[in-house]
């Protein structure tokens, strides 16, 4: 490999977008991190360790004497030896770290991050190598917050990433036994810098804690997955009191109505037509191999057909299309695949496909700019084709050229269909038909006349 040489050309068949991607991999296939094999820039900052959280891990506990959580943070990287703290009882901890190679700040994953406790190892994770086919759990490495994540400082369970050793070490009263403990948590990345903390931990039999640590202040933790008025965990759930229930399950769905507004607002802007049913599903963290199947409220599946799916809603008070009902004996159901607010639409307008260069004419491609790359003879057809309802089917998406078949290219995040003409097409004039389906199975058809000249 020489500079300058041409390593891959950009497409985006199959993709979301033009883009270049760059893999190591081991004999058995998996990504590894190319820090570690020739391709790590200097680096020269280290890791930062921003906040240390304690929660109550199981109803009843509690940190520094309250039933809430307590953090630790300076607003500057906190070093050295933090506050000691006072539990009497299983607590997880959290930590916020940031980890960066280049001025710029784009974001890593640490290298390694340990925790130790009384200067035995308890938990580690180190990124050396990445399954892809086990990325699902990385759910259960972190703290999921209003304003951002935290790491959780234990291997939960059920966590099947490679690199992870330890368990729910605080959680554990084998481990975290009562009496006076050290913790310490260092975070290193690939070139050897590295941040660590440490501090006393005081563990009392249940109901005996102490009063007040200095330096560690309340910090209420509210998850996106809690209901109204409450502060949910995987451990346990405070309501508006702040008293702790009893531990919640891996979800709570809750059967809930659409404002009007929302509704006029789904059929102003995206065409879709809200049938009465509605699901707001909670949870603490999402980490499951198949989705959750929930029965379809009493006479929601009246109206069901071809055009009917479930919807979840988005940050941007848009509805996103994630599946079809479907019939398992006499009951309706619906998958989900993570917590979120849930709808049922009915989309009946469909997609739009847009007009062609104008006048059907397709002049020459781009003049080349690397002797090594020959770019296309014609210019790249750009055709709009969008639907707000549903979305666009992919796999639908058929493009015929003089009833012969070209390879579709959909660009969805420019809302539009890339086509390419083959090199030894011929100027003068060609037809090109275009179809494609949204989600919902509704189609459209477009004729274009095309006119080439050189």
């Amino acid at each position: 490999m020489r500079r300058g040489e041409v390593l891959a050309l950009s497409g985006q068949s199959g993709t979301l977008g033009p883009h270049l991607h760059f893999e190591v991999r081991d004999a058995g296939n998996l990504p590894l991190d190319p820090l570690a094999w020739g391709f790590a820039p200097p680096d020269t900052i280290a890791p930062a360790i921003l906040a240390v959280r304690c929660l109550p891990a199981a109803p009843g506990v509690r940190v520094a004497g309250s039933d809430g959580a307590r953090l630790v943070a300076t607003g500057t990287p906190l070093d050295g030896t933090l506050p000691p703290l006072a539990v009497d009882g299983p607590v997880a901890f959290t930590a916020r770290v940031l980890e960066t190679a280049d001025a710029a700040g784009h974001r890593l994953e640490p290298w390694r991050l340990s925790v130790t406790l009384d200067d035995s190892l308890v938990h580690e994770a180190r990124n050396d190598v990445f399954d892809l086919t086990a990325q699902g759990f990385m759910r259960l490495e972190w703290l999921q917050l209003a304003d951002g994540r935290e790491r959780w400082l234990m291997r939960r369970e059920g966590n099947r990433q490679a690199g992870r050793r330890g368990g729910e070490w605080s959680r554990d009263p084998a481990v975290l036994t009562p009496g006076e403990h050290s913790v310490r948590l260092r975070v290193e990345d690939r070139a050897g810098n590295a941040a660590q903390v440490a501090w006393r931990l005081a563990v009392a039999a249940p109901g005996t804690a102490g009063g007040e640590s200095a330096g560690w202040r309340p910090a209420p933790v509210e998850s996106p997955g809690g209901g109204p008025g409450s502060r949910l965990t995987p451990f346990c759930e405070h309501g508006p009191a702040g008293v702790a229930a009893v531990a919640p399950g891996p979800y709570a769905a809750v059967p809930a109505t659409l404002a009007a507004a929302e509704a006029r607002r789904a059929l102003r802007s995206q065409g879709l037509v809200h049938l009465g049913w509605a699901l707001d599903v909670h949870s603490p963290d999402w980490c499951r191999d198949e989705p959750v199947t929930l029965p379809l409220a009493a006479g929601a599946a009246d109206s069901l057909d071809a055009g009917v799916g479930l919807y979840v809603a988005r940050d941007d008070e848009t509805w996103g299309r994630v599946g079809s009902p479907r019939r398992e004996g006499a009951l309706w159901t619906v998958a989900i695949g993570g917590p979120g607010r849930y709808a049922l639409f009915a989309d009946r307008t469909p997609p739009y496909l847009g007009p062609g260069p104008a006048e059907g004419i397709v002049g020459p491609g781009p003049a080349a700019v690397d002797p090594a790359v020959t770019p296309p003879r014609w210019e790249i057809l750009a055709l709009p084709l969008d639907d707000r309802g549903s979305g666009i089917d992919p796999a639908t998406v058929g493009v015929l050229l003089d009833g012969a078949a070209l390879t579709p290219e959909p660009d969805p995040l420019r809302d539009r269909l890339l086509v390419e003409l083959p090199d030894d097409l011929p100027a003068g004039p060609h037809r090109l038909e275009v179809a494609a389906r949204d989600r919902a199975g509704l189609a459209v058809e477009r004729v274009y006349r095309l006119d080439l000249r050189p």
